[in-house]
């Protein structure tokens, strides 16, 4: 059985149609030597994806063609162990009940700003943590 291809890049995939509205997410990330991908709705997620190992997602609630719950379903029923955090224009309580119900690694309401860049970092170093001495991503750029 052949092991799994050490991942030598970090993946960050951001779901929305207000690709504006992660400026400030999208420098740091760069800066941090993450690769960076933006999607307008679930499907073109979900095309972006494809043959790609995307380590970390952040959707928005509502799509154009599917809410960030089908989205996270669909996701989690091929990647169980992948973060994916969903996204709300403006917080609700209803809401982050709900993303947590489906099994959001978190819920998160904008605007996008360094306190999503930290919750980016601590999930990546628990990232590499889980993937082991034969999967070790590069984390350490993060830091």
């Amino acid at each position: 059985m052949m092991s799994p291809p050490t991942v030598n890049h970090i993946d960050l995939l951001v779901v929305d149609s207000e690709s504006k509205d992660y400026r400030k997410l999208s420098i740091e990330a760069l800066e941090a030597e993450l690769v960076w991908h933006h999607a307008d709705d679930g499907h073109q997620a979900l095309q972006i994806a494809s043959g790609k190992h995307v380590s970390l997602w952040f959707s928005n609630m509502q799509l154009a063609d599917m809410s960030g719950i089908e989205l996270l379903r669909l996701i989690k029923s091929v990647r169980p162990a992948v973060p994916f955090y969903l996204v709300s224009n403006h917080y609700s309580a209803d809401e982050e009940r709900k993303a947590r119900a489906a099994g959001a690694a978190g819920y998160l309401s904008k605007p996008a700003d360094h306190t999503w860049f930290e919750i980016c970092r601590t999930t990546l170093a628990r990232i590499k943590v889980r993937a082991g001495p034969s999967r070790r991503v590069n984390a350490s750029r993060v830091s």
